[in-house]
């Protein structure tokens, strides 16, 4: 193994001055440089060597050192320099024109811990940089740069006063040199090296741009070089494909592989070529990916606020992807039940990351909505986690379905549900409060068509539009029903089946008006002639109907019977020889006088008032004890002139005489419904 000693001159210098930053001090022939610096690095050496010798250029570098002059104008100790050798990333600068403003930044490559003293001003001191300078580090890498780089070498003066300087000199007999010591016994060869997209993701849908450099392939030296490129070509294939696409790139380090070239899963690529000395070599073979991570999703807006749901809702998303974050499309849904199920709000389309919604898809109330995206390769990603509005508006009609049977059933789905009604043939069930979603029709519907709609109330009050059915009814009859009654007073009914089906519903005038678990029924509360069926639903949903029995009701006299049952007591004498009964109707009404008219315009009320005027006496003391006993009860009485008065015996006169005890009183006539109990009738 032998060493060779190469002295490789200063190509250019030049000195900067921090406090004087626009001024420029060099000389391209014999360098003097007068350092007195305040602090720190005030002034700077830059220094730029070389060429370095064609034949030396790949030999291993041993050890380098830099050889300079130094002189100081005081002598003792009170002068030390100790060297400073940073390194910029520049390769070249113009010493005519660089200044402190134009300096590149330096990095610290060594401070050697060795002070010099100088023995007088006017001997100088040879300060080299020998390996223990700098043993920390890799010698041959730092004779690499000093010699291809811009390099600073300046003193700090550790006891040093404003008076002092010091005098960096070069010229022909003390010149400023990068010593080095090359090994001729090993030459440094070149390798390539992937700039980048050796792993991770790459985008097929864009164009992509692979590079590479030849660098020096060191071991244990370093070499000056350069290594340039010759020839490369660029390989790559599928994972998985026995041959290589080859793409030839000759001197230019680096090719574009155009969009859509890359298949989507992994793709393996590496390059191989020669340097300008012959020397051969490849990377090592790298594998990307083309398939793209899966985007997330992220809720942006409506989010904890409350929305109009009379007006478009507009809702935000923001997407995150490892890869690229560009999105293909979203999907939006929502839930009104708290997550237990989700419908649809739509879709976008691209990378537009916001969807405008109509009026009216979602139902009132607490809403609940979640987002996600499709990368770039068109793959939905996960549902983000919900957000959460109040949406202030009418809920969704609901979807409705009924059974075809007489007495159907109505059924439907809804969300925020606090009331209903259902419709059917344009007649209303009522305004019903609550969550049921369940009803059952009270009276049987005719064979033949029949519209069903059910429409919903929200939390807000708000009705939603009705949802609609329409069913067709047959109905299944069971057992017959035989049914005849008596009239008088009253009427009696009875009827015989074979059917165990209970309750009886029965009917006056097609309006029930009770019902029983028994084969008789009493009607009391009205005259005339009236006709009368009885009913009984079955378990399916159809109903038997009986035939029809027709009588008429009369009253010889006044007769009174307390409402809820008991016997008819005749009012028949008074004090007068006969009962007698007076009666007065009122109805609301209002005069006003209007602009235009002479006279008062009448505005009739909906409101009415009936009363009767009844007296009785009797001569017989039980008779008058049976009478009073009505007393405070709601009470019924029948008069001739098919006349029937409902109400409470409130107020009652009585008159004790020798032979009879005479009374009287007055009734107003009362709202009176027929009883009927539907709670055994499963209504």
């Amino acid at each position: 193994m032998a060493f060779v000693t190469v002295n490789i001159p200063l190509q250019k210098s030049a000195l900067v001055f921090e406090d004087a930053p626009n001024l420029n001090y060099h000389d391209k022939t014999a360098y003097t440089a007068y350092l007195n610096p305040p602090s720190g690095e005030a002034r700077k050496t830059l220094l730029k060597f070389g060429p370095v010798p064609e034949a030396y250029r790949y030999m291993g570098i041993n050890t380098a050192y830099i050889s300079a002059y130094y002189y100081g104008n005081k002598s003792g100790n009170r002068t030390i320099v100790r060297p400073y050798i940073t390194k910029s990333t520049w390769k070249d600068f113009d010493a005519g024109s660089i200044n402190w403003n134009s300096t590149p930044a330096f990095s610290q490559w060594f401070a050697p811990g060795v002070g010099y003293t100088f023995p007088d001003a006017t001997t100088g001191i040879r300060l080299s940089t020998p390996r223990s300078f700098y043993s920390d580090y890799d010698e041959s890498l730092m004779a690499k740069r000093m010699a291809s780089e811009v390099v600073s070498l300046f003193p700090y003066l550790t006891s040093a006063s404003q008076s002092d300087s010091i005098i960096l000199r070069n010229d022909s007999t003390e010149p400023i040199e990068l010593v080095v010591q090359f090994n001729d016994g090993i030459t440094v060869r070149s390798k390539i090296t992937a700039s980048d997209k050796t792993s991770g993701y790459v985008d097929p849908t864009v164009s992509n741009v692979f590079s590479w450099s030849f660098e020096e392939n060191a071991l244990t030296l370093h070499a000056i070089g350069p290594w340039d490129q010759q020839t490369a070509t660029f390989y790559w294939r599928a994972a998985g494909e026995s041959s290589w696409n080859s793409i030839p790139a000759g001197t230019v380090s680096q090719v574009t592989i155009p969009a859509n070239t890359f298949p989507l899963g992994t793709v393996e690529w590496y390059v191989a070529g020669t340097d300008t000395q012959g020397t051969s070599s490849q990377t090592e073979v790298f594998t990307v990916s083309t398939t793209a991570a899966l985007s997330d999703a992220m809720p942006v807006s409506p989010m904890d606020t409350l929305v109009n749901s009379d007006a478009p809702v507009t809702f935000a998303w923001s997407v995150s992807n490892a890869n690229n974050p560009l999105q293909t499309g979203a999907d939006l849904q929502y839930s009104a039940d708290g997550g237990s199920t989700w419908a649809q709000i739509g879709h976008a389309d691209g990378n537009v990351r916001s969807l405008e919604v109509a009026a009216g898809v979602m139902p009132g109330g607490s809403i609940q909505w979640r987002v996600r995206s499709y990368n770039i390769d068109g793959v939905a990603g996960p549902w983000s986690t919900p957000a959460s509005f109040y949406y202030i508006g009418a809920p969704a009609a609901p979807i409705v379905s009924a059974t075809e049977v007489p007495f159907t059933t109505v059924t439907w789905t809804a969300a925020g549900q606090q009331a209903y009604e259902v419709i059917i043939d344009g007649v209303s069930s009522g305004i019903q409060f609550g969550t049921g979603k369940s009803y059952t029709v009270p009276e049987p519907l005719i064979d033949g068509g029949h519209s069903v709609q059910v429409r919903v109330q929200g939390i807000y009050g708000l009705w939603s539009a009705a949802g609609a059915t329409n069913i067709t009814v047959q109905n299944q009859p069971g057992d017959e029903i035989s049914l005849n009654g008596t009239s008088d007073l009253d009427t009696v009914l009875n009827w015989s089946t074979e059917g165990s089906t209970l309750p009886f519903l029965i009917y006056r005038d097609e309006k029930r008006i009770g019902q029983t678990d028994g084969l008789s029924f009493r009607d009391r509360f009205v005259l005339g002639e009236h006709s009368y069926y009885v009913l009984v639903k079955l378990e399916n949903g159809n109903y038997t109907r009986s035939n029809i029995y027709t009588g008429t009701m009369t009253a010889d006299g006044v007769q009174i019977s307390a409402a809820a049952g008991g016997d008819w007591i005749k009012l028949r004498l008074s004090e007068n020889s006969a009962s007698a009964q007076a009666f007065a109707s009122d109805r609301s009404s209002s005069l006003r006088h209007v602009t235009g008219a002479v006279y008062p315009v009448l505005e009739l009320g909906q409101f009415q008032d009936l009363s009767g005027s009844y007296d009785v006496a009797y001569p017989d003391h039980a008779q008058a004890k049976a009478f009073e006993a009505l007393f405070g009860q709601v009470v019924i009485v029948k008069s001739r002139g098919d006349n029937v008065m409902i109400g409470a015996m409130t107020k009652l006169n009585k008159t004790q005489g020798d032979f009879y005890i005479s009374y009287s009183f007055t009734l107003q006539q009362i709202e009176w419904e027929d009883f009927v109990d539907d709670t055994d009738a499963g209504i």
